[in-house]
Parts: structure tokens; sequence; C-alpha cells
């Protein structure tokens, strides 16, 4: 079964804080991690037990993140994933 990573948020480089509340994640090792560095760009894709996958491409001057949830921004600034 093929997942659409149809949600997408683009910031500037910094620091990107994203909650993942609700997964069921007691241990992170429970998630499925893959991580690839090359010529200064890191690419993690992580894949939950629950359905939850979020993709990060973080650049020098830009973060692109990607997931089947939505990204809900929060007052404190960081964002917190909602399932759809």
């Amino acid at each position: 079964m093929a997942i659409t990573l149809d949600k997408k948020l683009v910031l500037a480089s910094g620091e990107l804080e994203i909650k993942t509340p609700n997964t069921g994640v007691k241990d992170m090792n429970d998630v499925d991690v893959y991580l690839i560095k090359e010529d200064g760009k890191i690419f993690n894709h992580s894949i939950y037990p629950n359905g939850l996958v979020l993709q990060m491409h973080q650049y020098q001057d830009k973060i692109i993140a990607y997931s089947n949830w939505d990204f809900v921004k929060q007052d404190d600034g960081d964002y917190i994933m909602v399932e759809p």
C-alpha cells in the first residue's frame, strides 16, 4: 500500500521541533528511521507503528518536512502532528 505524503511544511533554517503525541511510541526503537547525510544536507525518513510517516529534508537555508498527517503550529512555535 502506497502512502501519500501530501502535507508539506517549509521553514527557514534553524531549529524545528515537531512533537508526535498519540503515536503509541514509548521507545524510539519502535520507529523505523532512515537517515542520509550528503553534501551538507540531511534526509530523514521516519515511519511510526501507527502509520505516521514523517520525512525531513534539511538544507543550509531551509527545512522541508512532508507527512501523511497534518502539521499544526502551537503557540510556542513548535509543531504537533495530528492524524487527519
